[in-house]
């Protein structure tokens, strides 16, 4: 079976930084079951390896995999569903960083 899926890399919520990502990196993918999986399992393996800051910068092309998976009716693994909900946490953490108390 194949699908199709747009994955746009860097988006990390900010509008403009969006529009630009798209313009020069999105590009549309035809990716089978197994390679979705393979490239979720692979880009999981570089998260947990990467360092803080550039764990967040791989979240929105993480979270399209997954959701190509979802839109596809595959079932997700645990300990990709779990990574995916800690780099969501990690993301909301970082924006109450700065925020004065």
């Amino acid at each position: 079976m194949q699908l199709r899926i747009a994955v746009f890399f860097n988006c990390a919520g900010v509008r403009a930084n969006c529009f630009r990502a798209i313009g020069t990196f999105g590009r549309r993918l035809t990716m089978t079951m197994d390679e979705l999986m393979s490239r979720a399992t692979a880009l999981e393996e570089s998260i947990r390896a990467a360092n803080p800051a550039h764990r967040l910068e791989l979240l929105p092309e993480f979270s399209g995999l997954l959701a190509g998976i979802r839109k596809a009716g595959g079932s997700i693994p645990g300990s990709l569903r779990g990574l995916e909900h800690v780099l969501n946490e990690e993301l909301a953490e970082s924006r109450f960083d700065n925020m004065p108390v």
